[in-house]
């Protein structure tokens, strides 16, 4: 079970979407072996490690792993036997080598934009706290009063039912995208059939999962003018002329206000960890003058699109490398 440089790792037992999982060992750290819920493979003479690293993750991406995997109600099998059996095609090894190489420096850069959006993002954290509580301030606003109100003051709960509307878009609550719309989102219906139930949500107005919410899964609905999210979602208002709905996003988004909702869930025994209305309402928030609330808005506003871009580009990096992947790696059999 002792691994060397170059083993391609397979997992053999894990939900089907996941079943066939590819990772290469490459030494760090350094010896080490595996579990036996895992598959090893090791490049025979002919074939270079890092193509068949990328043509398991082909298998993988392509579905192909699990379409041959053994199915039981909750877990699906690769096994050894039926691994073995699977036909691929195998190039002369310079196009093995050549094609590694062009893969590898396609997955470099995708792995150094990963790490500049993980930067980023970590990033903005930083600035929306340090913003959100007057750690860092705006010249011309320096001198104005900060004070903090509670979420009721200010924000005010909508129940308004949908009835069913199917021309009404179903949205949901995303950690970095906010209100999307979920067909969009997810690339297939994950809501019920029967939307008689769901919520409306307007223009101007926030959305919550109640049971997601410390996870910073809280939209302002920005570019429709109507949608309508589950019934286990909270809808909220809030009197514009008291705040700016862009920097109140902002606030909610923040890891001190996620803590907040955490300890809110974590007390909430009523409805399995969701939370509930008046708690979220009961929460203080930071409230400079508004022309503050604009300049804060303004900014995290700018780097959240500088963090969208790099996350489209990331998308199109990988959609480029799967669409060469199935240009190199598939094709007839030997």
């Amino acid at each position: 079970f002792r691994l060397r440089a170059g083993d391609v790792l397979l997992n053999e037992g894990q939900s089907l979407e996941l079943v066939g999982r590819t990772a290469v060992y490459r030494v760090d750290p350094a010896e080490c072996a595996f579990q036996n819920s895992l598959i090893r493979l090791r490049a025979r003479d002919g074939v270079d490690a890092e193509f068949l690293e990328y043509l398991m993750r082909y298998q993988f991406q392509s579905g192909k792993f699990a379409r041959i995997a053994a199915r039981t109600t909750s877990i699906a099998h690769l096994g050894v036997s039926r691994l073995a059996s699977l036909r691929v095609r195998i190039p002369d090894i310079v196009t093995q080598r050549l094609t590694a190489r062009l893969l590898g420096s396609c997955s470099a850069v995708i792995t150094r934009t990963e790490k500049l959006l993980a930067v980023r993002r970590t990033w903005r954290r930083g600035l929306a706290q340090a913003l959100a509580v007057g750690h860092r301030r705006f010249k011309e606003s320096s001198k104005d009063d900060w004070r903090s109100v509670r979420i009721g003051e200010i924000a005010q709960q909508r129940s308004r039912r949908s009835n069913g509307d199917p021309s009404v878009p179903v949205l949901s609550s995303t950690k970095h995208r906010g209100l999307v719309p979920s067909l969009e989102y997810f690339g297939r219906r994950v809501y019920s059939k029967d939307l008689k139930a769901y919520k409306l949500v307007r223009q101007g107005e926030f959305a919550f999962a109640t049971n997601h919410i410390e996870e910073g899964s809280i939209g302002l609905l920005r570019d429709l003018p109507v949608g309508q999210v589950s019934p286990m979602y909270t809808v909220f208002g809030v009197d514009e002329n008291r705040i700016e709905p862009s920097y109140l996003l902002h606030v909610l988004k923040t890891e001190r206000l996620r803590r907040e909702f955490s300890r809110g869930t974590g007390a909430s025994v009523n409805r399995r960890g969701a939370l509930r209305w008046s708690a979220f309402a009961n929460i203080l928030v930071p409230m400079p003058s508004r022309r503050e609330q604009r300049s804060i808005a303004a900014v995290l506003d700018l780097a959240d699109r500088e963090l969208d871009t790099l996350a489209n580009l990331l998308r199109e990096m990988l959609k480029q490398r799967r669409a060469l992947m199935d240009r190199l790696l598939s094709g007839p059999t030997s």
